[in-house]
């Protein structure tokens, strides 16, 4: 019957051994004092982690992937090492599992797959491997969809509170958004597992992790930052520049963006700049 639930068999990789081949098989460690260094930070701006020095921070990041002209999706959880910096991103996050987006149901579906991961991950906490290195989970990434997918949280970029990690709203006047002055907004874990208590679904599995904090939430920089504060003001400066006539005559626009995209692949290719940006359109 169409909209029913069924039970299925989902593939889905071990943390702990993939863990443990990390560290065993390819090698890869993390020196003492960097790890050290990591949660002496953690424990100056967040809420007191019980990881000890010697826990290498991991994280858990997942995202929402389109494969094909119509629409299709999968939606995939990949675990990594929070310090493991390559030059090469995709080499560092390594795939839990995999779903189809349009077959998710919810925290029906979820929740058995993350309660799983979570287990694994309180295991890697006291030892994987030959070496029996010690993990912990110090960072859960992803986009706001994501995010309010598999953790089930009330704000939203669209409603009125705005920020998973205080107070802010949008509507309301008593710690507005633009107020970085506002007392008594930030948000405990307390309450932050207070906005995800819903009568239809139990709360994520994720909660149980070793050291839960609604500051291992993290919020997506790239949507934040490059495709949202940085993506408005650079627009906002190159068409000062336009209509201050630096690419020639304001009225003629388009050509005053191709100018511009001239001279931005100039000075790209002088440095040997790589970048996907593709050519300035006053639509954008």
């Amino acid at each position: 019957m169409s909209g029913a639930l069924e039970d299925v068999a989902v593939p889905i990789l071990d943390p702990c051994e993939v863990l443990a081949y990390l560290v065993d098989d390819v090698g890869l460690t993390c020196p003492r004092d960097v790890t050290a260094e990591y949660w002496s930070r953690q424990r100056q701006h967040y809420e007191q982690h019980p990881a000890t020095d010697a826990h290498v921070p991991v994280s858990l990041y997942g995202d929402d992937v389109q494969v094909n002209r119509q629409g299709d999706s999968i939606t995939a959880v990949y675990l990594s090492l929070t310090l493991f910096k390559p030059k090469k991103v995709r080499v560092c996050h390594y795939m839990i599992f995999s779903l189809r987006t349009h077959l998710i149901a919810g925290c029906f579906t979820l929740w058995p797959l993350l309660a799983y991961v979570v287990g694994r991950l309180n295991a890697a906490w006291h030892g994987v491997g030959v070496s029996r290195t010690m993990f912990a989970l110090a960072e859960i990434k992803g986009d706001w969809p994501f995010l309010r997918k598999i953790l089930r949280f009330e704000p939203s970029f669209t409603g009125n509170r705005v920020c998973h990690h205080c107070k802010a709203t949008v509507f309301q006047h008593d710690h507005p958004f633009w107020d970085f002055d506002s007392t008594g907004a930030e948000v405990t874990t307390l309450d932050f597992l207070a906005t995800m208590l819903d009568e239809s679904c139990s709360p994520s599995p994720l909660v149980l992790v070793k050291g839960f904090s609604c500051r291992m939430v993290q919020i997506c920089t790239m949507h934040c930052v490059n495709l949202g504060l940085c993506f408005t003001v650079n627009g906002a400066l190159l068409m000062t520049l336009v209509r201050g006539g630096f690419f020639g005559e304001p009225a003629a626009l388009e050509q005053c963006l191709l100018s511009a995209f001239s001279d931005f692949t100039a000075w790209r290719r002088a440095l040997q700049v790589r970048t996907s940006q593709r050519r300035f359109r006053a639509g954008q």
